[in-house]
């Protein structure tokens, strides 16, 4: 689910504005999901405002996810029509040509009337959008995780493999770090590493001994930043 929320009801004026808003992903289930996140806007007429207001942001989970909040912001020009337009938040398959909509929320604004003197030198001027799918800088995550200046993970060696991988990862910062293995029903087969590790270099094996041949993902998750490789296990 995708939830865009405004800091409180907003009332823009004939001459246009800007104003702030939020937003959080959540994914509950534990099937492997890729999809694509964007906000866009519905203006007054019910049509769709051309080009997204942010995104579209690709995300590949595994396993229950909630993100930071991201931080938006969004002008609105003299220029454009009064009336009531909505920011919609909208999650979708990124494999069928956006037709399968996972979830989308919204919440409406309002901008007034021109009258009859029309607008002054303060007039807004034109669209403007700003903010990402990246962590905000007031997030509270931020005040509460190790966040890793640089995190990075490399591909299993081997892969294909039987029956034991490597993978080696890199912390910029001290950081709670777990490496979990799921197969591809999102269902957990391996825990790697669940604590709190300094900054460097950190390597793990996985030994699949008994396990069917298919296709495995490994999840590692420090702080906030996630990564993922896919194992392919040939007996």
């Amino acid at each position: 689910r995708i939830g865009p929320t405004p800091p409180g009801p907003i009332t823009l004026p004939a001459v246009g504005g800007t104003f702030s808003y939020i937003a959080q992903i959540e994914y509950t289930g534990w099937t492997p999901v890729t999809f694509r996140a964007w906000v866009r806007l519905i203006l007054p007429s019910g049509a769709v405002y051309p080009p997204p207001l942010a995104g579209p942001t690709t995300f590949t989970w595994f396993a229950p996810t909630l993100t930071p909040l991201y931080s938006f912001t969004q002008t609105i020009p003299a220029f454009a029509p009064p009336g009531t337009y909505y920011v919609q938040g909208v999650l979708a398959d990124v494999f069928s040509g956006f037709t399968t909509v996972y979830d989308s929320d919204n919440f409406p604004f309002q901008k007034l009337l021109i009258g009859p003197d029309g607008v002054d030198d303060e007039m807004t001027p034109e669209w403007e959008s700003s903010g990402a799918f990246e962590i905000a800088a007031d997030s509270p995550v931020e005040d509460n995780v190790d966040m890793p200046e640089t995190f990075t993970v490399s591909e299993a060696y081997p892969n294909p493999f039987n029956p034991s991988t490597s993978i080696s990862l890199n912390l910029g910062v001290s950081s709670q770090l777990t490496v979990v293995v799921y197969d591809v029903q999102g269902r957990e087969i391996a825990t790697l590493a669940n604590g709190h590790f300094q900054a460097g270099q950190h390597s793990f094996s996985w030994v699949a001994q008994g396990l069917a041949s298919g296709v495995y993902f490994l999840r590692a998750t420090a702080g906030s930043e996630v990564q993922t490789r896919k194992l392919i296990l040939m007996q």
